[in-house]
């Protein structure tokens, strides 16, 4: 692939743009070979979206077609009311489908959209610990870590876009508050809820954050407490709030998911589903649990075992105080029907905080050959998750252009 492989001029830019909209498939091929060139972001985030332009509706983009039709007859009041008076549990899907329905009537340019944030989002996170030198080590055990913590929270993911949307918009200003030393990313993170009302949840660990970021220890205690409340005391509350917020999105969501009956109707809608999977699928779910459920949680007790000894710098200590109040919030969500899909979040986070110990890793061998472990592992599930994808990716990716889906 060396007749790729560009230089970062203002040429060459212009020619892999030109490139992204002739043909993004091959876009990506450039952008993967010149990864490190500042351009390569700009054809990742325009390939994600041509993703979305082209994709197949399959998880939620099946209902955000039906979605971008109904908003076509809404008035901008009646958005303002779903907002103010928290009707609307994804706001961020519905509003900008009221906004483009003003432009064109094609869905496909609306799904173009949000996988732009998306992409946008996603490839920025990914990139900030390369762009800020957090990833030192560009040798091979450094790149393969890089790729693998890339491919981790993948394109897979999209499936349920409005929530993944809001989980990576968190983890960039997370992320990038701690890394640049600056609060100011941290006002970003109340816009969490618009994307998915779930997500109202994360404000809690952002808000222990601020005054526990320097105190792991602190946050350990609630990682253990939070281990030990029972589901029956979790729900009473969230049932008590709900009834005082009647009408309202909080109810709904509580009736879905963490009362009784919303509990036993997803779980047996999950059971349904899990049978129809098949080889790919289970051994894919089973890995993916594997890191979440063992290798992250286990990463993080080592470095925290570890911290006097690896001499944690500031941003280090921050990571990892954070990502132990989001295991402690997980304990939490864990206790209601998909409220597991959080530990994608703190998992990823875990990740992040294992790339920043990169230049350290060498220090503890037990971390190393834990390392060493979980990085071909994560190689293997980011891989399986974009062959899971196939049947969301259509062959129009592969073939087509802007252009053509445009016209």
């Amino acid at each position: 692939m060396n007749h790729v492989q560009l230089k970062n001029t203002g040429y060459n830019k212009l020619i892999s743009l030109f490139i992204l909209v002739l043909w993004p498939f091959m876009a990506l091929l450039v952008a993967v070979r010149n990864f490190k060139s500042s351009f390569s972001k700009t054809l990742l985030i325009g390939v994600v979206a041509f993703i979305g332009m082209t994709a197949n509706s399959e998880g939620d983009l099946e209902r955000y077609e039906a979605i971008y039709h109904i908003n076509s007859n809404l008035t901008i009041g009646e958005m303002w009311t779903n907002l103010i008076g928290l009707q609307d549990g994804k706001f961020y899907i519905s509003a900008f489908a009221f906004l483009l329905n003003l432009f064109t009537d094609n869905y496909h340019i609306y799904f173009a959209f949000l996988y732009t944030i998306f992409g946008y989002y996603l490839v920025n996170f990914v990139y900030l610990f390369f762009d800020e030198k957090v990833i030192k080590n560009t040798k091979l055990y450094g790149l393969l870590f890089f790729i693998s913590f890339a491919l981790f929270f993948s394109i897979r993911n999209s499936l349920n876009l409005a929530f993944y949307t809001g989980v990576i918009y968190y983890m960039y200003f997370i992320s990038k508050s701690i890394i640049l030393k600056k609060n100011k990313f941290l006002l970003f993170l109340l816009l969490t809820p618009l994307f998915h009302f779930s997500l109202a949840i994360l404000l809690i660990p952002t808000f222990l954050y601020v005054y526990l970021k320097n105190k792991p220890i602190t946050c350990v205690i609630l990682v253990v407490i939070t281990l030990g409340l029972n589901q029956s005391s979790i729900t009473g509350i969230i049932q008590q709030y709900a009834n005082s917020n009647k009408g309202t999105i909080i109810e709904d969501k509580y009736r879905s998911y963490a009362s009784e009956d919303g509990m036993e109707r997803l779980e047996e809608r999950y059971r349904k589903g899990e049978l129809n999977y098949n080889w790919k699928l289970k051994l894919l779910n089973t890995t993916r649990e594997i890191i979440i459920d063992f290798f992250s949680k286990i990463g993080v007790f080592l470095i925290f075992f570890y911290r006097k000894k690896l001499g944690l710098k500031e941003e280090k200590l921050n990571m990892l105080s954070l990502v132990l109040l989001l295991w402690a919030t997980c304990n939490l969500t864990v206790n209601f029907s998909n409220g597991d899909r959080f530990l994608i979040l703190f998992s990823a986070m875990a990740y992040a905080l294992f790339i920043m110990m990169l230049e350290d890793v060498k220090k503890i061998k037990l971390y190393y050959i834990f390392t060493l472990i979980l990085i071909p592992l994560s190689l293997f599930f980011g891989v399986m998750s974009l062959y899971a994808s196939n049947k969301f990716i259509s062959e129009y990716f592969y073939f087509s252009n802007f252009l053509i889906e445009l016209f």
